[in-house]
């Protein structure tokens, strides 16, 4: 089916984002740069990584990274890893995962439990439903929607909170591309238009998010009267967005939450690592094999988390390159299938994240789990 998606802000010259502060735990500013030429295969936003200058997020190039998150705040530097992000200098090629598909085994039309969208096979493919792109959004200005335009088979939603990286607003990298591509899943997306780089900020704006959705559930009458399974709500986020994130995982609406490169166990920019503690829903941590900048601390949230989890590293991933490709490349397509299970109750994804076969346990990832059913 081919997707209507309204835009309504012209696409925002890329920044870089970080998690991270300077060492004095202040924000850390975007890095500056030449921007260069769109990098081939990506949406047609302007590529800052690929300029003179333009380092990537803390991460594997660029001449002067941001600091590392939990590695006490120490610059990174030199040249680019595996994973082909573009850096200062000479622009390499995205990162290419290849191809993965569900499992053989499962077939599309596995039942799906009372929240029923339409069946799917590959998650990295584009979803069965159109998308409208919503910026000027009554009562909740700071965020823009990306909604499916065509009802759930019972008439409800899913919905999935947002947040971007420090800096980042969703026309950065390819947000805007794997946001839609989410919606086009049947997810109602409610996204943060852009992160203003502080900590507290970011977690009361997805608690915005969350209050509008139950307000426009209840509200008689209104546009979204009804749309929305409250059962079923979702908070994900990359980088900065991600580390807020383990603050909103408690919200007692939320069922489940994605981080994106976001580790927060010895973060040393002042997020509060007990909010790790107070999950209390299943959670996907997905880092890059490359990444700097949040991956020393992806492992450690792995093994603190007091809630069931899947912890994927994708192999020559840096802090930011899935999110140069298309709908996210291969994080687009492991995080369709995560809300797919946990929001959908889509029994044809369990087996990407449980058992030592799992789909999301072979090439190009290496993954670790516990006590996911």
């Amino acid at each position: 089916m081919q997707r209507a998606l309204r835009t309504g802000l012209l696409s925002a010259a890329c920044v870089a984002l970080c998690a991270c502060t300077n060492g004095d735990g202040q924000s850390a500013q975007p890095i500056d740069g030449t921007a260069g030429a769109p990098t081939a295969g990506t949406t047609a936003q302007p590529n800052a990584l690929a300029g003179t200058g333009a380092g990537v997020m803390g991460g594997n190039a660029g001449v002067a990274g941001e600091p590392l998150a939990g590695s006490g705040g120490q610059p990174a530097a030199g040249a680019g890893g595996a994973g082909g992000v573009s850096g200062a200098g000479a622009g390499g090629a995205p990162f290419d995962a290849g191809t993965m598909t569900a499992d053989a085994a499962a077939t599309p039309d596995a039942t799906i439990d009372e929240t029923i969208l339409l069946p799917i096979v590959d998650p990295a493919e584009e979803g069965p439903y159109g998308v409208d792109r919503i910026d000027l959004v009554e009562g909740l200005s700071t965020h823009s929607l990306f909604v499916p335009n065509e009802l759930a088979l019972n008439g409800k939603h899913p919905v999935v909170i947002w947040t971007n990286g420090n800096g980042g607003t969703i026309d950065t990298l390819s947000y805007a591309s794997f946001l839609e591509h989410v919606a086009s899943h049947g997810f109602f997306v409610v996204a943060d238009k852009a992160s203003n780089g502080t900590r507290e900020a970011e977690v009361d704006s997805q608690a915005a998010a969350i209050d509008w959705v139950l307000a426009q559930n209840a509200l008689s009458g209104g546009q979204y009267f009804g749309r929305f399974d409250l059962d079923r709500i979702a908070v994900m986020g990359h980088s900065l967005g991600s580390l807020a994130s383990f603050a909103t995982a408690s919200n007692e609406h939320v069922r489940t939450s994605i981080h994106f490169s976001g580790g927060i166990t010895d973060n040393p920019v002042g997020f509060d690592p007990a909010w790790l503690q107070q999950m209390k829903r299943p959670a996907a941590f997905l880092c890059g094999g490359d990444d700097t900048t949040a991956g020393p601390s992806c492992e450690k949230d792995f093994a603190m988390a007091p809630v069931p989890v899947f912890y994927g590293v994708l192999a020559g991933a840096s802090h930011i390159g899935p999110f140069i490709s298309p709908r996210a490349g291969e994080y687009g397509r492991a995080g369709v299938a995560w809300l797919r299970w946990q929001l959908a109750g889509d029994p044809m994804f369990r087996s990407w994240f449980v058992g030592s076969d799992c789909a999301l346990c072979t090439s190009p990832w290496t993954a670790m789990q516990r006590d996911l059913d």
